[in-house]
């Protein structure tokens, strides 16, 4: 498998900066973060993930799995901002993914029909009940200096909160005009569709979506070895839930090394 040519800038946010940021998106529905790759290194990763596509059952090409296809979540400003979104106060919460997807398309002609205007998980408009507060933030990025013609994602700005803005009501979209060392992050409540490209080239928009995982400070804390044991036993995935909490999903791997290696050896696992 190919390492990642994409390089990240690793110098943290000044704090006025992420307080900016969330507030435009809390406001908005979404923000440019700016380089957060170094863009000399965008070209390169762009051309292994072109070097990489594959034909999907689609009829669009696909991204297979492999470090490529993960590569821009390990950048350390998009984890910096996110984590601070998902909390109005001092302590914010770890994040985690729960989705990786990349959307690429072939360019089409001029006219095309861009694509159709939708909300994910609020068309019941939940987020007027929940205002700012997402249960997930999706972050996105095309690895290209986006122009109209490059196929930008288009967003109801606000369509978040006001039940008014729609694409349906005169609200004039905002398109994710970003370049190409930068990160959009996004609120999928918002209205928001795609844009055909028109300029020679594969669209390519990778997004990632994280979910906020609570925590009261930045360390772990040990798992008592009796819940452990209580996990690893667990009859069924609603009681692994119970005693392994985010990590039930590796409860096979953990009980095959459990066994394998020992109880000893596997004392000091933490959650």
């Amino acid at each position: 498998m190919s390492e990642s040519k994409l390089r990240f800038v690793t110098e943290p946010y000044h704090l006025g900066y992420i307080e900016n940021y969330v507030l435009h998106f809390r406001e908005q529905g979404y923000v440019v973060l700016p380089d957060v790759f170094e863009r000399e290194s965008v070209n390169e990763y762009l051309a292994q993930i072109q070097a990489a596509l594959v034909p999907g059952k689609s009829g669009r090409m696909e991204l297979p799995p492999s470090p490529l296809r993960i590569a821009p979540t390990r950048a350390p400003r998009i984890r910096q901002v996110v984590k601070s979104a998902f909390s109005t106060g001092a302590m914010v919460p770890n994040v985690s993914l729960f989705e990786v997807a990349w959307a690429i398309a072939a360019a089409e002609a001029p006219g095309s029909i861009a694509g159709h205007w939708h909300k994910d998980r609020d068309h019941r408009c939940v987020s007027c009940a929940h205002g700012y507060c997402p249960g997930d933030i999706h972050v996105g990025m095309y690895f290209t200096d986006m122009t109209p013609a490059h196929g930008p994602t288009q967003v109801i700005a606000r369509s978040h909160r006001d039940i008014n803005r729609t694409p349906f009501g005169g609200c004039e979209p905002d398109s994710f005009l970003c370049r190409k060392q930068d990160a959009v992050m996004w609120d999928q409540r918002l209205w928001h569709r795609a844009t055909p490209r028109t300029a020679e080239g594969h669209r390519v928009f990778g997004f990632f979506g994280f979910y906020p995982i609570p925590n009261c400070d930045t360390k772990a804390y040990p798992m008592d070895l009796s819940q452990r044991q209580a996990w690893l036993e667990a009859h069924d995935d609603v009681e692994a839930m119970l005693y392994g909490g985010l990590f039930a999903q590796r409860r096979e791997v953990i009980n095959r090394d459990y066994v394998v290696k020992g109880a000893s050896s596997t004392a000091n696992a933490t959650r």
